[in-house]
């Protein structure tokens, strides 16, 4: 055990000696006074922001990256480049602009990352104003000169660890699970910057590989500029074609897949998947070539079995489906070959986040698709939902037998299924009982990051939206299947939406689904 671990025990046990007549500190209180003092945070003054820019790595791609802090916790961050990725908190909401100057605001497991990385990285996570839980880390061992704490936003339900280095009380490490293993934040080269010990050196990983980094090589404490942390209206890259029909042909597959034929760079190059639970845009290797797409950077796929791809990028100049044209889209390179057996036809990738996030995105998953401009639309018989989106794709709240409530994706990829539980989500409401007498026998499914241990149960009723179906077939993951989110419970499948006329509104947070019986 390290010295410092050592005296954080003796002083917790054995108090200490009575110097005044203030409370005497305890070993966690006088480890977070020593962290401020490492960090010098009781000496920034709220009327002063801090300013770094360096240059970073963004998913493989080379950047340059501005970062600024003000006190109290608000802050932006820009990587600019090839890439581009830029967040922003106002001290309420965080709002996000990655490959593209549309913003939108983050929720749930998005939201709660970005904070974190934010407060601790400036140091802002020491003030007793922000809304931290932060405690000692039970389960902690003493290891290399560390000290672990496990801290949490006060509105969140993402726990996360912080290491502190047991000599110097500074920042080391900033880590969290996901359903692909953890999520790694590393702080190194700290320097002083008027004052304020700030980690020069920063390095966001993912279990599957680099997310980002950045060094710092210029840095300063300035006048406060509250606009640098305000939201700031979009830049658009899409239009609409006035001259075009909103009707978007669909074809639909045995499987029940809906398959559509963008126009990439004026070119026919396949039916893509339209999948509402795709976080991205993807197109095949054999495609980007035909169109002579470079290949840049990295990119993680992921999805319902847990597996990873890491795979590489392309742009698209141009992107048209139906009226909607999207300027410079990234693109993930995608594996087709399985696709098109599901089809039968040549396939050339995937669509799903970038057109829900540009349109109004009007679904009937019996093979209808309208995409209409938000500016003006109405659609006066629509009872509208609140829609939240989590890692990209959509969510709706949904009541179930037992009177109990959660988030479900709007997952139309997921063609054959109902509703589907996640495994964490199946373990916490018992529907994993070995007295399940409406349990079929456990099975393989399939899901975007590969198979699925599974099997086929019943509910006794689920409500989508005010309308109840009683006695549902649904699935549940009964192993491990890469989703492990303490906001949500499963997905909502195509074999549900099927009911449904269900019409997307991201840009205003907002869902309507319309019976079709």
């Amino acid at each position: 055990m390290n010295a410092y671990a050592v005296l954080l025990v003796a002083v917790t046990l054995l108090g200490p000696t009575e110097v005044s007549t203030s409370p005497p500190l305890t070993g966690f209180d006088r480890l977070l006074d020593d962290a401020r003092e490492a960090v010098g945070s009781s000496g920034w003054e709220a009327q002063r922001d801090l300013r770094l820019s360096g240059q970073a790595t963004y998913q493989g791609v080379e950047e340059t990256f501005k970062a600024d802090y003000a006190r109290d916790g608000r802050f932006r961050l820009a990587f600019e480049g090839k890439l581009s990725r830029r967040s922003r908190f106002d001290g309420a909401s965080v709002r996000l602009a990655e490959y593209s100057s549309i913003w939108y605001e983050l929720e749930m497991f998005d939201r709660e990352v970005e904070l974190l990385r934010g407060l601790v990285h400036s140091g802002a996570w020491l003030d007793s104003a922000v809304a931290l839980d932060i405690s000692l880390a039970e389960d902690w061992q003493p290891a290399e000169g560390r000290v672990g704490l496990d801290i949490q936003l006060v509105d969140g339900l993402l726990p996360a660890r912080l290491e502190l280095d047991a000599e110097d009380h500074l920042v080391r490490s900033l880590s969290l699970q996901t359903g692909n293993g953890f999520m790694l934040s590393e702080y190194d080269d700290h320097r002083s910057v008027g004052g304020l010990k700030i980690a020069h050196q920063v390095r966001c990983d993912l279990s599957v590989g680099s997310e980002y980094s950045f060094r710092v090589t210029e840095a300063a404490l300035a006048g406060t500029d509250r606009s640098l942390f305000s939201p700031v209206p979009d830049v658009l890259d899409y239009r609409f074609d006035t001259a075009v029909s909103a009707d978007v042909p669909v074809v639909r597959s045995s499987s029940k897949h809906l398959w559509v034929r963008p126009l990439i760079n004026g070119q026919d190059v396949g039916l893509f998947l339209f999948d509402t639970g795709a976080a991205f845009s993807g197109i095949s290797a054999e495609a980007a070539e035909a169109l002579g797409l470079d290949s840049f950077g990295e990119s993680s796929l992921t999805g319902l079995g847990g597996g990873v791809r890491i795979t590489s990028m392309r742009r698209a100049e141009r992107v048209q489906l139906g009226p909607l044209i999207i300027e410079n889209l990234v693109m993930s390179e995608v594996p087709v070959h399985d696709k098109m057996q599901m089809v039968q036809q040549k396939v050339g990738g995937v669509l799903g986040w970038d057109v829900l996030r540009r349109a109004i995105v009007d679904l009937e998953p019996k093979g209808n698709l309208r995409l209409y401009d938000s500016a003006g639309f109405e659609l006066a018989e629509a009872d509208w939902k609140p829609l939240h989106v989590n890692y990209q794709v959509p969510y709706i709240s949904s009541r179930f037998s037992g009177d109990r409530e959660g988030l479900f994706m709007l997952d139309c990829g997921a063609a054959g299924s109902t509703v589907w539980f996640f495994h964490h989500a199946a373990e916490a409401l018992g529907l994993l009982d070995d007295d399940d007498e409406k349990a079929g026998p456990e099975g393989i499914g399939h899901g975007a990051g590969g198979e699925v241990r599974r099997r086929v149960t019943e509910i006794p009723w689920f409500d989508l939206a005010g309308h109840n179906f009683e006695e549902l077939p649904i699935i549940v993951s009964t192993a491990p299947d890469g989703e492990l989110d303490p906001y949500t419970l499963g997905l909502i499948g195509g074999g549900l939406l099927r009911n449904f006329r269900v019409v997307f509104d991201v840009q205003a947070g907002r869902v309507a689904l319309i019976p079709l019986w």
